[in-house]
């Protein structure tokens, strides 16, 4: 997997995806992640490529992103249709990392 993790601090949190959600043809709330709101917000849905991007709002004017790509190909990943599960275990263990300080 392909992992890329954008820290904005300098943003609107997680109200700029939701002023612009009409933009966003894949917007999903999702469950808290370390205690702060959580979306999938993409501008095309690549889900079923194993893609997937999950924001985190870390406060008001940050946010942290998390996006991920399988692998494609003969090492083509067995939940290849389903990225987002693995792509949220790694934003929980980004989060779990900040919050610890290390």
């Amino acid at each position: 997997m392909n992992l890329t993790v954008y820290i904005v601090t300098a943003g609107q949190g997680l109200s700029g995806p939701y002023s612009q959600k009409a933009n966003y043809p894949v917007f999903e709330p999702q469950q808290d992640i370390g205690g702060y709101p959580a979306l999938i917000a993409m501008t095309d849905d690549a889900r079923p490529q194993g893609d997937c991007q999950i924001g985190i709002g870390v406060s008001n004017k940050q946010e942290i992103t998390v996006e991920g790509q399988l692998k494609t190909g003969a090492d083509k990943s067995p939940d290849m249709s389903n990225p987002c599960p693995r792509v949220r275990a790694v934003a929980e263990a980004v989060i779990a990392t900040i919050k610890a300080g290390k």
